[in-house]
């Protein structure tokens, strides 16, 4: 570099800005590539996989409708998110590429925006004296330290956290658009970018509702940034400011009663006074991570000692002075310094809703996408000066500052990557939260449920483990480890005494379907037909859009005789799980008992091209071929499971057996006449 800054362009061309708009993707398509093949993770499974509601098979509106409600049958809050979920499923079913690649794009969005919103900003009259001559490296130089920040990664690569990427896109948009408005060479024009602004403000927050600081944002912006503060202007704005408090106090009576907050904390291992005292430290926490960000110190689920007193730990009391005196140094330098003043009241204001009364989770990094938008401005414009200031004197260490800039940069693109690598998977996700905090309940629980499902007994010790640290970020979250231990002792063991003694144990923390669908299996398997259909049914009543618990009443309903109601239960459960074909079992087998044998085979081969591995299936098709003298898919089908036996190194007699024991959940169980038969026509006799 042989010129100053001051020398920059003072009016953002469109051609500047392409080539700014292609800078910014050549740095963020790298460092975020190898996240559109990660996995779904936590609330991926209850908001998207799951949900049922957001699987839009077409484009009427009876279907898109559904995509704005929970799976609990409540509207969502959340809508704009949730229908571009639904889109996604349309275009391309579960496979997160789809998923990844939207949520890359809104952080790149993102990026664009707030690069625009800075530029913007510093042309105003009371900061063009100061910033117009740097603007355009300024802004960029703020966009790109916010947007490789690798305390963004779960905000960008955790699919569901696309909530909290919407909300801030929309909400820069609408602070640019606003910006526009209030600097427009006409009404008409200016009428134009305050609709946007509104439009993009409504949007924001039906995206998440953190998104409702808007109106005082804007409010400060105005006052600080454009207005100037003088005893004048404040006076002025008085009233300004309780209309700007107004709709925030508005939105959040929509969605939150108010008097019911502190019913909230009855679920929680915190008081209200523990949850802000301990705010306090994970604010400055939050602070330090985005100034050293590496990855050792970023994780999922931190592991935060509660704040009891001022005193206990004795951070507490110096987080509450250092955000109180980052606060008071803010509003103090809001005349002569308004761009730092602004840009740290940004970050406090915003996050206020996530940090203060309400009785949500401790932390988490994703809570800092929004209100970190602005904290680099004043960093980016230090850098700056500094190079400006060695380049008139010492150009060599002019040259240093460049270097380092672009080293920090590379090094938090570099963090980002390794990240998503982590993300990739389930068990590196958790794996990477279990050594980064392993006294927490969760990362363990995680841990045994994924060995549950594939069957290694380790599942118990970190299931048990779980229970024993009792570090809950919920009082209700025992449920998830007695309900696997429960699976895993009914399922793997088949230890149904044990199986039944963890189901009691988690109905303690509620009447969920998931737990009398269990105890409803547990019954079945100890005869109990009638208690096996009690609880069943009160899992249905309880989870109807749970496709599992509707699989389970279905055969529960096809042991009891009842045909016509499990043929409907299972094309219900069908719908449900449209990834687990396992209710065309139970469907195939009401045909045969209903003597419709043709349509039988067909559907029992249907599932069996789904899934191959199930012999159980083998045995039922090959009693609908003896029984209809088709000799040639017989002869087929006896070869497969000759190739069955061959290839798994057991008998015929065997595979029978297996299916004897386990007699009570099987859906075709072939009594001894017609083993006799089958073995004859296996060996052929």
């Amino acid at each position: 570099m042989d010129e100053t800054f001051s020398n920059s362009t003072s009016r953002l061309s469109p051609g500047i800005f392409l080539l700014t708009a292609i800078f910014l993707f050549i740095i963020l398509l790298p460092i975020y590539s190898n996240s559109f093949y990660g996995s779904w993770h936590f609330d991926d499974y209850y908001s998207i996989v799951d949900n049922v509601n957001v699987h839009l098979k077409d484009l009427s509106w009876p279907n898109i409708k559904k995509v704005f409600y929970r799976v609990n049958g409540r509207l969502s809050k959340r809508p704009v998110p949730f229908l571009t979920f639904g889109l996604n499923y349309y275009f391309g079913g579960h496979s997160p590429f789809g998923y990844h690649l939207v949520n890359f794009t809104i952080h790149y969005g993102s990026s664009l925006f707030l690069f625009l919103f800075i530029f913007s900003t510093l042309k105003l009259p009371l900061l063009k004296d100061r910033y117009e001559p740097m603007a355009f490296p300024l802004a960029l130089l703020a966009a790109v330290l916010w947007s490789v920040s690798p305390v963004h990664v779960s905000a960008v690569s955790i699919v569901v956290q696309r909530i909290a990427c919407m909300a801030a896109l929309l909400y820069v948009m609408a602070m640019y658009f606003y910006l526009k408005g209030r600097t427009a060479s006409s009404s008409r024009a200016a009428m134009f970018w305050y609709l946007l602004c509104l439009g993009s403000a409504i949007l924001a927050f039906l995206s998440k509702q953190n998104a409702a600081m808007l109106p005082v944002s804007i409010f400060l912006f105005d006052l600080i940034l454009i207005q100037g503060i003088t005893g004048p202007t404040i006076r002025r704005n008085i009233t300004v400011a309780v209309l700007a408090l107004l709709p925030v106090l508005l939105l959040g009576s929509l969605y939150t009663d108010y008097g019911s907050i502190l019913n909230g904390y009855q679920t929680r291992p915190f008081t209200l006074e523990e949850r802000l005292l301990t705010e306090a430290r994970i604010v400055v926490f939050y602070i330090s991570l985005l100034f050293y960000p590496m990855e050792s110190r970023l994780t999922f689920l931190h592991d935060i000692e509660l704040s009891q007193s001022l005193f206990h730990p004795w951070t507490t009391l110096p987080a509450l002075m250092i955000l109180f005196g980052i606060f008071f140094v803010a509003v103090s330098a809001a005349r002569k310094r308004p761009l730092l003043s602004y840009c740290v009241l940004f970050f406090l204001l915003n996050h206020v809703i996530e940090s203060s009364l309400i009785p949500l989770e401790l932390i988490y990094e994703h809570r800092n996408y929004l209100p970190s938008m602005l904290f680099f401005v004043p960093i980016a414009a230090g850098i700056i000066k500094t190079y400006n200031y060695f380049l008139a004197r010492r150009k060599d260490l002019a040259r240093i500052v460049v270097l380092a800039t672009a080293v920090i940069i590379v090094l938090q693109g570099h963090t980002v990557f390794v990240r998503n690598n982590i993300f990739a998977t389930e068990a590196s996700f958790w794996l990477d939260n279990l050594e980064k905090a392993p006294s927490l309940s969760r990362p363990n629980g995680e841990i045994g449920k994924l060995l549950l499902s594939t069957g290694d007994p380790r599942a118990v010790e970190y299931l048990q483990k779980a229970l024993y640290l009792n570090n809950y970020a919920i009082n209700t979250e025992p449920y998830i480890y007695y309900i696997n231990l429960a699976h895993y002792y009914l399922m793997t063991v088949d230890d149904v005494e044990s199986a039944l003694h963890y189901y009691e144990n988690a109905l303690q923390y509620g009447a969920r379907g998931e737990v009398y669908n269990g105890i409803a299996l547990v019954l079945l398997k100890k005869g109990n037909l009638e208690g096996a259909l009690e609880n069943s049914w009160k899992a249905r009543y309880v989870a109807p859009t749970n496709g599992s618990v509707r699989f389970n009443y279905a055969l529960i309903l096809l042991k009891s005789g009842r045909l016509q109601e499990s043929a409907q239960e299972s094309a219900v459960a069908l719908e449900l799980k449209e990834r687990d074909p396992k209710p065309l079992k139970i469907i195939g087998e009401i045909l045969n008992r209903r003597g419709e044998y043709d349509h039988a085979a067909r559907t029992w081969e249907r599932y069996r091209k789904l899934m191959p591995d199930d012999v159980t299936a083998l045995l039922a098709l090959a009693d609908i071929y003896y029984r209809t003298g088709n000799r040639l898919n017989l002869e087929t089908i006896t070869g497969k499971i000759s190739e069955y036996t061959r290839n798994n190194g057991v008998t015929f007699r065997e595979i029978v057996d297996e299916i004897h024991r386990n007699a009570a959940v099987q859906v075709y169980v072939p009594d001894e006449n017609e083993v006799e038969t089958l073995r004859s026509l296996f060996e052929g006799k």
